[in-house]
């Protein structure tokens, strides 16, 4: 059987001898009151020049990214308060001219109708534009129709709402 060398012939006193060479955690501090010993480890953490090194920069680039979070929030609110704005202006600008045409011209309805669906329709033409001059760009391929007239006779369109 084979037997470690540190151990004594009693189990008893092989552990005493185990014990006796345990070091502490900290080897400065007293070996006294649990209390003591964990303070004077405190004391030495933060004697440390290495500690107040590593919590300058820590709050150096805290300080930092404070301040980008708070200009990236500021500029962001700024942002979507201006395009808040810009809706309501295009919005009203386009009620405004909207009631001045029917006011001024006295449009039929089917003109009223043309420009409804128009105005529906436009982002439709936009994407449908901007899809062929991409594959225009990139394909080299293009596609024409005849164009349809921008002027529709609406007397057709007054017929058919009636």
């Amino acid at each position: 059987m084979m037997t470690d060398p540190t151990m004594t012939d009693s189990p008893q006193t092989g552990h005493k001898t185990e014990l006796g060479t345990l070091v502490p955690l900290n080897a400065n501090a007293p070996s006294g009151v649990p209390l003591q010993s964990q303070t004077a480890e405190l004391i030495t953490i933060l004697t440390n020049p290495e500690t107040g090194i590593t919590y300058k920069k820590a709050t150096q680039t805290t300080w930092i990214l404070l301040k980008a979070t708070t200009l990236l929030l500021i500029h962001l609110s700024v942002t979507v308060f201006a395009l808040f704005v810009w809706l309501c202006g295009i919005g009203f600008q386009g009620g405004y001219y909207f009631r001045d045409w029917l006011e001024v011209k006295s449009p039929s309805l089917g003109e009223v109708v043309y420009a409804v669906l128009q105005i529906f329709a436009f982002p439709f033409v936009r994407l449908y534009q901007w899809a062929m001059q991409t594959v225009k760009k990139t394909l080299g391929l293009e596609v024409q129709f005849d164009s349809l007239k921008d002027e529709v006779d609406t007397t057709e369109c007054d017929e058919l709402l009636v």
